[in-house]
């Protein structure tokens, strides 16, 4: 008889604990709005990568009737940041700088215009072949480059746009 009571309460708790769980990538309805509704175009470096991340978090419009319009324009800087007494670098840093442009095709007024920096960091895994090197340089251009996407899907997500644009 104790034991029941006691699961029940536990069981009650969790239950009134979570109620009011959100969740992280759960995004407003704002993202909603522009599922299947939207096609992309990208320009620069990684285009490629950046249109195929973009269209996995979007959707791509199923005919060609799309309502809005997403420009996307990167460009991609690899520097060496830390340099050894021999002239050799052991650590690159790798900045995206993107620009996005929302724009609404049937009122024909831009809804979002922003610019987006993100910066990492990858070593240099051997002096003598750069197997290694290649493989961290595009794995942290990789991870890089979809936390800029989502960093404009969580602006996009949160931030108040133009109603009569909409």
């Amino acid at each position: 008889m104790l034991i029941n009571r006691l699961i029940f309460l536990i069981i009650t708790i969790v239950l009134f604990g979570c109620s009011n769980l959100e969740f992280v990538y759960d995004y407003k309805e704002n993202t909603k709005l522009f599922n299947g509704k939207t096609t992309v175009s990208t320009s620069g470096d990684d285009s490629d990568l950046l249109s195929s991340y973009i269209y996995s978090k979007l959707r791509p419009p199923k005919n060609n009737n799309s309502i809005y319009r997403l420009e996307i324009k990167s460009a991609k800087d690899v520097k060496a940041s830390v340099i050894e007494k021999d002239a050799t670098a052991s650590k690159f840093s790798t900045k995206y700088n993107i620009r996005y442009k929302l724009k609404n095709n049937t009122n024909n007024c831009l809804l979002i215009d922003k610019k987006i920096t993100t910066e990492s960091f990858y070593d240099a895994k051997s002096s003598g072949y750069s197997f290694g090197t290649d493989v961290s340089e595009k794995e942290s251009s990789i991870k890089n480059m979809q936390s800029n996407v989502d960093e404009f899907l969580r602006i996009l997500a949160f931030e108040e746009l133009n109603s009569s644009c909409l």
